[in-house]
């Protein structure tokens, strides 16, 4: 059990976040999404759904292209039968995605576009502005108490055909509103509580551009009410129907790639945070566990050098047996091979010539060589050594040594 004790205390912590996020009330996430897959007062989930069964799954497909990409697949059609809606905060196209979008409404396509911003080129393009009417003495809040109208104003639709039951929608939501448009190519579609116009109608040869300052109308804060419903259809009016959907996703989530297990484990906060958790666990565990559990490595001592004891050993034999002559020829043998590895010269003459080579490759001088050689041809010639030339002779060599170089 004992090997098992570090992982206790993290799984206790796993166990006890695990129950404290269960038995946490859930928070309302009240960003302004406008995602179409949440279902969060402000994402489009119902209007999806509204959209889906409206059309059909046949005729109902949702794209993450670009208008100048999907216009592309059309381009040598004489006629686009299709319907479009586009959702976005910001709807910003290049050039190439109006030519795109304007050449699709011209073939026959009806394009519903929601934003609360529309980029410079679509302005400037089309002749239209769009102004914020946000009162500033008002709190800013996207939060909505439904036990009261207050802070609530309506939308109205100017075609008196559709349905005229009052469209409420919180006055942040329709902050926004259209102005400096050409009244002789747009024609307003639906004002706000001032008059302000904010869904316009552009037709442009078989199709026609519906644009409006309001997607958060199509969330499903309101999508769940009679208002919000009959908002929803009265923009489908003006939509054919009876041709295929395209819903473009494309200008609020950007270019869906491949969905995969770790992009859905991120896309959700529950499994987000159990994610990093593990993660963070996982370093912990590494960094306290890494350490060594093995009982520790004995320090074992290196074997003495015995050397020095072997000498001395050694001396003392000769020392005691007194034959000098036999330790002295084994100095001078040790000497003349050190002479001739070093030096690589030969030793088998020690003569004048053999002196003066010597003294020019160790850097000695030649009298001290002199004295030295001298002696070791006196001590290969003589029979018997004394004490005090075994110690002379030594003494010689390994002064040569100390200075030869």
């Amino acid at each position: 059990m004992a090997k098992f004790k570090p992982y206790v205390f993290p799984l206790l912590f796993l166990m006890v976040v695990g129950a404290l996020t269960l038995a946490l009330p859930k928070a309302v996430d009240w960003t302004r999404t406008f995602n179409h897959e949440r279902s969060t007062p402000y994402g489009a989930k119902l209007w999806f759904d509204l959209l889906q069964n409206q059309y059909g799954a046949q005729n109902f497909k949702v794209v993450y292209k670009s208008i100048y990409e999907l216009e592309n697949e059309t381009y040598h059609q004489e006629e686009v039968n299709q319907d479009w809606f586009i959702m976005a905060k910001n709807f910003a196209p290049d050039t190439e995605d109006i030519d795109a979008l304007l050449s699709a409404v011209n073939k026959g396509a009806r394009v519903v576009v929601a934003a609360e911003n529309f980029g410079y080129e679509m302005e400037d393009t089309l002749g239209f502005g769009v102004s914020n009417a946000l009162e500033p003495s008002l709190e800013f809040t996207y939060k909505i108490n439904d036990s009261t109208n207050a802070d609530t104003v309506y939308i109205a639709f100017l075609n008196k055909d559709l349905p005229q039951n009052p469209v409420f929608l919180h006055r942040f939501n329709i902050r926004r509103h259209f102005d400096d448009f050409d009244s002789s190519a747009f024609s307003v579609v639906a004002i706000n509580h001032k008059g302000n116009a904010c869904m316009l109608s552009y037709p442009i040869g078989r199709g026609q551009l519906i644009l409006t300052t309001l997607p958060a109308a199509y969330t499903n804060l309101y999508m769940r009410k009679p208002s919000g419903l009959t908002y929803g259809m009265n923009t489908l009016a003006y939509l054919k129907g009876n041709q295929p959907m395209v819903f473009n996703g494309y200008y609020l989530l950007g270019r869906r790639e491949q969905q995969t297990p770790l992009r859905y484990i991120l896309s959700q906060a529950p499994l987000q945070w159990a994610y990093f958790l593990t993660i963070v666990l996982i370093f912990l565990l590494l960094v306290f566990g890494s350490r060594r559990r093995e009982r520790p490595v004995p320090i074992v001592k290196p074997p003495p050098n015995y050397t020095m004891e072997f000498v001395g050993t050694v001396g003392n034999l000769y020392f005691e047996k007194g034959d000098h002559k036999d330790l002295l020829n084994k100095k001078i043998t040790y000497w003349l091979e050190y002479v001739r590895h070093r030096y690589n010269m030969p030793t088998t003459q020690l003569n004048d010539a053999f002196i003066k080579r010597l003294a020019g490759k160790s850097g000695i001088d030649t009298g001290t060589l002199n004295r030295l050689v001298g002696k070791v041809r006196q001590a290969l010639t003589s029979t018997n050594i004394s004490a005090e030339a075994l110690l002379e002779l030594n003494n010689l060599i390994d002064n040569f040594y100390k200075i030869a170089k």
